[in-house]
């Protein structure tokens, strides 16, 4: 691993090699000119999704987490997602899935993790890298994730479904969101 790409993670020489190890076996790290963008590459295990009865909602059944199949302000109507993703930014995209209701067997809809978003995608699938038939007529656009950029506070990390690469932009830009709860037990 570069020295520069070390030191952007954060990482010492020796006793961080286990993290390194992980970083190269999880995540393929991209930095660009700004050092902000990230690049989720498959883990190697085979993904297992289930949409639920209703087609509303998947579940990952690797990470328990429960997925809504469209972004958003978009309604799923016979397979596929209708209508505009709505543009929120990140402080009212989490107040909005914060004042949802809990389902019933699980936790409350939230923004998804970085970590947990890259999930949502499959980098060997040719041209886009999100699966149709989970999240049908995704747009190739930024969403946000939860986590805040420790570098840079004003900013969140975000996910172009495009390429799914993650980048850090300002929290007051507006993006799309693709809900996410853990599931019941």
């Amino acid at each position: 691993m570069s020295p520069v790409l070390r030191r952007s993670l954060g990482l010492q020489r020796r006793h961080d090699r286990p993290v390194v190890r992980r970083l190269r076996a999880g995540l393929a790290i991209m930095v660009f000119a700004l050092g902000t963008a990230v690049s989720a590459q498959p883990s190697g295990r085979e993904a297992a999704f289930i949409i639920s009865a209703d087609g509303q909602e998947v579940l990952d059944t690797r990470t328990r987490l429960v997925w809504r199949r469209c972004l958003e302000g978009q309604q799923l109507r016979a397979g596929r997602c209708e209508g505009e993703p709505m543009m929120l930014d990140w402080s009212v995209a989490r107040a909005r899935l914060a004042n949802q209701p809990v389902m019933p067997g699980g936790g409350p809809w939230r923004l998804p993790g970085m970590q947990e978003l890259t999930t949502t995608v499959d980098m060997t699938q040719p041209g886009s890298p999100v699966d149709a038939r989970l999240f049908p007529d995704t747009p190739r656009v930024y969403v946000w994730s939860a986590d805040v950029n420790e570098r840079m506070p004003t900013q969140a990390w975000a996910m172009f479904y495009a390429n799914g690469y993650l980048m850090s932009a300002w929290q007051s830009l507006q993006y799309p969101v693709r809900a996410v709860r853990n599931a019941g037990p």
